[in-house]
């Protein structure tokens, strides 16, 4: 007996099982919704590291040129003793 191959959207059905119907939602649509959640996290994943990113080279370019500035590294920011 020759064998199927799988088609990519066949994938999350057989993942889920072979139910017809997952109370009133079907089990295609409710595939469909798990994959979209799914990717749209990884986006929102993706984009929050490229912010991170920009963010962190944004801030060592800033101190970078402050240090410059000075002309000593800037270690820390000392405190005054007065509270």
């Amino acid at each position: 007996m020759p064998t199927q191959a799988l088609q990519h959207s066949e994938i999350p059905s057989l993942l889920l099982g072979y139910v017809s119907c997952y109370g009133q939602i079907p089990v295609a649509n409710f595939s469909r919704y798990l994959q979209f959640f799914v990717n749209a996290s990884i986006v929102m994943f993706c984009i929050f590291l490229a912010v991170q990113f920009v963010l962190t080279v944004k801030r060592d370019v800033k101190d970078r040129m402050r240090e410059h500035s000075v002309g000593t590294p800037i270690l820390y920011t000392p405190r005054s003793e007065e509270s």
